[in-house]
């Protein structure tokens, strides 16, 4: 439970310095840009997880974004 607490505080602070991040900059780049990275690394940084979840259970991801079971 309290383990609960500490993920939603960690992802509060994260996506509470996108505004930081975007004064930071300066204007140097768009809104658009921050988040599409912000977006993407989380991305990246979960990918290895699911797939080892997946594997776990037996699913396969396919091209078209469909998990299949084996």
């Amino acid at each position: 439970m309290k383990k609960g607490y500490l993920y939603i505080a960690v992802a509060t602070v994260l996506f509470s310095t996108m505004e930081i991040a975007i004064k930071l900059t300066g204007g140097i780049f768009n809104p658009i840009q921050i988040t599409f990275l912000r977006f993407a690394l989380g991305g990246l940084c979960l990918l290895p997880l699911v797939i080892k979840k997946m594997q776990k259970t037996t699913q396969k991801l396919t091209a078209k974004g469909t998990a299949t079971k084996k």
